[in-house]
């Protein structure tokens, strides 16, 4: 039985009472402040009790205190003693010291351990592993967060956004060229942690103004994003019209792949696809499906901050407020459904998620994203085409709903999408190849009918 078992034993039977045992600690540690106390304690004339308290502000750096009994000024002094010392402390506090705190605080105002997981990720990465502590001689992360001040995270900020995580790997180690390395998203998500330790700072009232709000980059600085060719983010029409002939013979061959049903139905819905696997027979209504859940990563986030990924579960969100949407079902889609409706029956009627409603299923649990891409990367192989996975599917629906002429309003609520603008400026894309826009330029600007 070890030391802690005893104590508890003792506890439990009434040998050792803890009250008591807090009342002895209390008083010790009473004598032991009052031993080190540095002034006197007097009683006067008036019978008033008296000592000093040190100061700055006042001569010889101390200030009287009077209290009527000599209980009453070692209390003061024992209150004083243990704010000075809460003083120090926070005075002490680097952000390294206050992360874990925080990364528990943030995990409170989140709904996925997926978010949790990335920033964990960018801590190791450029917080951790930070060249900037040992070219310039400071670590921001153990610099008490008291003495971190505007132009020091200033330079860090820019050092982060030029250079990235440069870490050396060998002796001769040279740095980079000052192109900048972390494109806007990227410097977003990894000044998140700095920003956002700084101001539950302010909160915890160890420093009274965060001196990372003033920080901003020039927008030239930011490493520029290209945006991707047309053929590589969507099926060009002709690939679409092959790809789901092709699916459709291999599904007539087995009769039970929901793997390829999901890939079809998802070129009339084009959802995430988290939302995709983790539709439900309840989220159809008539001619409309209710999108409301996806399938997310889960992960586990031990007491070191270490994140184990365990596994997927459906979670009843979707990735934004606007992600909860209802999706009108063409004539083409509820057929599919019926497809899929009937194959669950007749195939998978023992599996616990078949019984918990899912649409997609395989003998041992849910079909994942990661089944469904590798479909796609299957059949993208067998048609000699560049491999798109599954998001490809969702920008070549949306494009499809533009090229339709449909108002943007519409499309983007169909999309899921808070801002129009995330919808046209991600999500549109050309569908025709090549071939196609050679045509519709020739008949656009063709001056003369022959």
């Amino acid at each position: 039985m070890t030391n802690i078992d005893l104590l508890q034993e003792a506890v439990n039977a009434g040998i050792i009472n803890l009250d008591s045992v807090q009342e002895q600690i209390d008083m010790k540690k009473k004598e032991k402040i009052l031993k080190e106390h540095p002034y006197s304690i007097w009683e006067g004339k008036d019978g008033k009790w008296r000592t000093y308290v040190f100061d700055e502000t006042k001569a010889k750096n101390r200030r009287l205190i009077k209290r009527k009994t000599k209980e009453d000024i070692e209390d003061f002094i024992v209150k004083e003693y243990e704010k000075e010392q809460k003083k120090k402390i926070k005075a002490n506090i680097t952000i390294r010291i206050l992360y874990p705190e925080w990364i528990k605080y943030k995990s409170l105002q989140v709904n996925s351990s997926s978010t949790i997981a990335r920033i964990n990720a960018d801590w190791k990465k450029y917080y951790c592993n930070d060249l900037y502590n040992q070219i310039h001689n400071i670590n921001i992360i153990d610099t008490p967060i008291k003495s971190l001040n505007f132009l020091t995270l200033d330079k860090w900020a820019h050092y982060i956004v030029k250079n990235g995580n440069l870490f050396p790997s060998s002796n001769n180690y040279k740095p980079k060229s000052q192109e900048s390395n972390l494109s806007r998203k990227q410097y977003f998500n990894v000044s998140l942690i700095v920003r956002q330790i700084l101001d539950y700072a302010v909160h915890k009232e160890i420093i009274e103004s965060n001196p990372f709000t003033n920080v901003t980059i020039d927008k030239k600085l930011f490493r520029k994003v290209a945006k991707k060719s047309d053929e590589s983010q969507v099926y060009l029409i002709n690939e679409e019209h092959d790809l789901l002939h092709l699916l459709w013979k291999s599904f007539n061959q087995t009769k039970n792949d929901l793997r390829i049903l999901a890939v079809i139905l998802n070129f009339y819905l084009g959802l995430r696809v988290g939302e995709l696997v983790a539709l439900k027979r309840s989220d159809i209504n008539g001619r409309y499906l209710h999108v409301q859940r996806q399938l997310v990563k889960e992960f586990i986030i031990s007491e070191d901050n270490d994140t184990e990924f365990v596994g997927y579960k459906p979670v009843n969100f979707t990735k934004s407020v606007a992600g909860d949407r209802k999706i009108y079902l063409v004539d083409e889609a509820m057929k599919i459904i019926d497809i899929i409706l009937s194959t669950l029956d007749n195939n998978y009627k023992n599996v616990p998620e078949y019984k918990q409603g899912f649409l997609f299923v395989k003998q041992d649990g849910f079909i994942l994203p990661s089944n469904i891409d590798s479909v796609l990367v299957s059949y993208c192989k067998k048609l000699n085409i560049l491999t798109k996975r599954s998001h490809k599917i969702r920008k070549t629906v949306i494009s499809t709903l533009v090229d339709s002429g449909l108002n943007i309003n519409t499309i983007r609520e169909f999309a899921g999408h808070e801002d129009e603008r995330t919808t046209f400026n991600n999500y549109t894309f050309n569908r025709l190849g090549n071939d196609g826009i050679e045509n519709m330029l020739e008949k656009s600007l063709s001056k003369f009918n022959s």
